[in-house]
């Protein structure tokens, strides 16, 4: 990749209320993203709008095809943030350290 699009995917933006971005460089066109929302501010659709956007400008640069995250296996909330940000479960997993996981997975559309 270029230097000019590097910050692209190592970004993580502190706003106060939320913070989100990109876990390291795409490998092999999949990126995955992380963002959280302080208890104060939940349930206002920030977490939606937070996925929708970091997809949105991943998928828009022509390097990456797929992008993943992360959630508690069945955390509702978790998992509606993602679903309605267009991904869909691609596998559980057991992480040592978390317990039971998610990968949650969206792929850019065919046009």
């Amino acid at each position: 990749m270029g230097g000019s699009v590097r910050p692209l995917f190592s970004v993580a933006v502190p706003i106060g209320y939320h913070s989100g971005g990109y876990k390291g460089v795409p490998v092999d066109g999949t990126v995955e993203i992380g963002y959280e929302i302080a208890p104060g501010f939940r349930r206002r659709g920030l977490a939606g709008a937070a996925a929708i956007a970091l997809v949105d400008r991943v998928l828009g640069h022509g390097e990456v095809t797929r992008v993943t995250a992360h959630t508690p296996a069945g955390d509702a909330a978790c998992g509606g943030v993602l679903r309605n940000a267009g991904f869909s479960v691609e596998a559980r997993i057991e992480d040592p350290e978390h317990g039971a996981i998610e990968r949650w997975v969206r792929t850019r559309s065919a046009n």
